[in-house]
């Protein structure tokens, strides 16, 4: 957005420059279906900038095409054009060279100014999107809602065909999800033999510990009271 004002202006300039040259060549090379080919591309780049940013720069092949046109029309026998030479002063037809370098710096122009105007709405867009509360927020409603809940059963068949192949997929929802819980369950694994490491085999003893997780029986504790140099005395 910095230099948002002299890129506009460019391309003012650009444009008022293109249709000085149309001019100029249809007076050269009265053409009327080339100048006004060239006409409707160049008020189509100025009235359909969404598409121009959706299609990128692959529009580039339309200012080619309507250069080669003008090839073919300009390389081909001439018309009879008498009157508008004699209109501009020009006492016989101008050279064929004089022609085509008309035509090769009105392609050179227009996919200047195109990659100007590209390069213009795609940075004006950007800056929209980014200053624009709504767009942001739909944008996270939206990866809100791609997240899948693991909880929800889905009944497409897709998910049954899956569930068939892998159970396990019924629990997890996607692949990357299994690795990502498995490499969560090894580092936990890691984690916990290398703070039994840490803590010794005493501290280990002494630390409670289920049931089922026990390598002995626990002894029954005795009856009574076990205080030492208390008296024992059975109810």
């Amino acid at each position: 957005m910095r230099y948002s004002a002299q890129r506009e202006h460019v391309l003012k300039s650009l444009t008022s420059l293109l249709l000085n040259l149309y001019a100029l060549s249809y007076l050269l090379y009265p053409s009327f279906s080339l100048f006004a080919l060239r006409w409707i591309v160049q008020w189509s780049w100025l009235t359909l900038q969404k598409e121009v940013v959706r299609h990128k720069l692959r529009w580039t092949f339309i200012p080619l095409s309507v250069f080669g046109i003008a090839l073919w029309i300009h390389t081909s026998p001439r018309p009879a054009s008498s009157i508008i030479l004699d209109f501009i002063g020009h006492a016989q037809p101008p050279a064929l060279s004089i022609i085509l370098f008309l035509d090769v710096t009105i392609t050179f122009i227009e996919l200047l100014a195109f990659t100007i105007l590209y390069w213009h709405l795609m940075i004006l867009m950007k800056t929209i999107e980014d200053l624009d509360p709504r767009r942001r927020e739909r944008s996270q409603k939206a990866a809100i809602r791609s997240r899948r809940d693991n909880l929800v059963l889905d009944m497409s068949l897709s998910q049954f065909a899956a569930i068939c192949w892998d159970p396990r997929s019924l629990f997890l929802s996607s692949p990357q999800d299994t690795s990502h819980q498995a490499t969560n369950l090894r580092s936990q694994d890691e984690e916990g033999e290398e703070n039994e490491r840490l803590l010794g085999e005493d501290s280990r003893d002494e630390l409670p510990r289920p049931f089922n997780l026990r390598s002995e029986p626990r002894t029954p504790r005795p009856q009574g009271n076990t205080i030492p140099g208390a008296l024992t005395q059975d109810w």
